[in-house]
């Protein structure tokens, strides 16, 4: 009966281990990237509008960025139909 109830558990808990990857933005070519004094309207029409943008002494900064995020979750899982009920979750470094 405690082997049973031993591999229960560990179903229910591997049941729960989930792996989540997540792609922030579009990756860029070396080739995408414009020359030293293209003009803005260039640039834009090529890459699109920039994820960040700030303000510099000199002018403006803009940035293109793209993200993989991993996100490795241990919980109660309830797959596509549902969220990870009380998750403990933990991200690669990288």
């Amino acid at each position: 009966m405690i082997a049973r109830l031993t591999v229960l558990a560990l179903v229910v808990l591997l049941g729960g281990c989930t792996r989540w990857t997540y792609d922030l933005g579009e990756p860029l070519a070396q080739t995408d990237v414009p020359a030293k004094g293209t003009p803005l309207s260039e640039v834009i029409a090529r890459l699109g509008p920039p994820l960040r943008l700030s303000a510099t002494p000199q002018g403006y900064v803009m940035a293109w960025e793209h993200w993989v995020i991993g996100d490795d979750s241990l919980g109660l899982s309830l797959g596509p139909w549902g969220s990870i009920c009380c998750p403990w979750t933990w991200a690669p470094p990288g």
